[in-house]
C-alpha cells in the first residue's frame, strides 16, 4: 500500500472516531455520574402506542429532554422516560451511565443541590 494511501486511510478513521465522539458527547450518550435536572413540563412529550413497532427511544409514556448539571457545574441534555408525569419545577437527581442513558432518578429539594448545580439551573 502506498504512503499517501495508508495516510487517506486513517485521516478517514480519525475523522470518524472524532465524529462519532462528538455525537455521543452532543446526545448525551457518552455522560455519566450523578447530574440534576428541573423538571419542565414544556419539555416533555407524551408518546402513544406504535402498534408493535420496535421503539429503540424507550418504552415509558412521558419522554423528557432535560438541560442537566452536574457537581462541577458542568451543563448538558439529557434525555429520558418516565411512567408518569412528573411534577411541574421539580428537582431530579438522575444517576447516568454511558450509551444506557438514565438508569436512576429521585425527585431532591431545592436545598439538597450542590452549590454550582443551583447556579447552573437557575
Amino acid at each position: 500500500m502506498k504512503k499517501g494511501t495508508k495516510a487517506v486511510i486513517v485521516a478517514v478513521i480519525v475523522a470518524g472516531a472524532a465524529a462519532l465522539a462528538l455525537w455521543g458527547w452532543r446526545s448525551g450518550a457518552l455522560i455519566s455520574g450523578t447530574w440534576y435536572v428541573r423538571v419542565d413540563s414544556r419539555a416533555m412529550t407524551e408518546k402513544h402506542g406504535r402498534d408493535g413497532v420496535v421503539d429503540f427511544s424507550g418504552s415509558e409514556p412521558y419522554q423528557y429532554e432535560l438541560p442537566a448539571a452536574n457537581a462541577d457545574g458542568l451543563r448538558t441534555t439529557v434525555h429520558f422516560g418516565a411512567a408518569k408525569q412528573l411534577s411541574n419545577g421539580a428537582y431530579l437527581k438522575l444517576e447516568v451511565q454511558p450509551v444506557r442513558g438514565v438508569v436512576s432518578w429521585e425527585e431532591v429539594a431545592e436545598s439538597a443541590l450542590p452549590p454550582k448545580v443551583r447556579t447552573a439551573l437557575a
